[in-house]
């Protein structure tokens, strides 16, 4: 992101420059689940499907995401300056406020409605974003709406799905 790489090691939260000097950005990443990250620009989120954590370049601070209506998830993606996560164990998926990764709305959510299955990940996918279920894959568009800003594509929903969140791969683009 703004032609830095991020890494996390252990527990620990790394910068590298392109001349591959490296800095640590933040610790105290717990958990042994396998990591998703995104940033828009500004913050990256990452999410290990135990917690989430928050990193903000304007200030350099990395934090544990203590909204009460975070849900601890095992993917992450920047869709629209908007984070969007997968909820485990069920047909929803739910989003952060604008701009920020620290913020959450309990409303905030939608589910899986074409062939309810559960959500095992999402993406954002030539500017939709791409929400993964065990047995389909449905496509939704930012609408621009007030309350939620993200609608279903009627009539693009995907039967095949994918039972590992972290098993996604784009395969091209067309």
């Amino acid at each position: 992101m703004n032609g830095i790489g991020y890494i996390v090691s252990g527990s620990e939260f790394y910068s590298i420059a392109a001349d591959g000097t490296n800095q640590l950005l933040g610790d105290g990443i717990t958990g042994f689940a396998p990591i998703s990250m995104d940033g828009n620009g500004l913050e990256i989120v990452i999410v290990n499907g135990e917690f989430g954590y928050s990193y903000l370049l304007a200030d350099g601070t990395f934090e544990q995401i203590s909204d009460p209506s975070f849900v601890p998830s095992n993917t992450v993606t920047v869709i629209n300056s908007i984070f969007a996560f997968d909820w485990p164990g069920t047909n929803k998926f739910f989003i952060s406020n604008v701009l920020d990764g620290r913020s959450y709305d309990a409303l905030d959510f939608s589910s899986a409605e074409s062939s309810p299955d559960f959500v095992n990940a999402v993406r954002n996918r030539n500017g939709l974003l791409m929400v993964f279920g065990s047995k389909t894959i449905e496509p939704w568009d930012n609408t621009g709406a007030s309350s939620f800003p993200f609608a279903r594509l009627k009539g693009g929903t995907i039967d095949r799905g994918v039972e590992s969140s972290l098993a996604i791969e784009v395969e091209d683009s067309s």
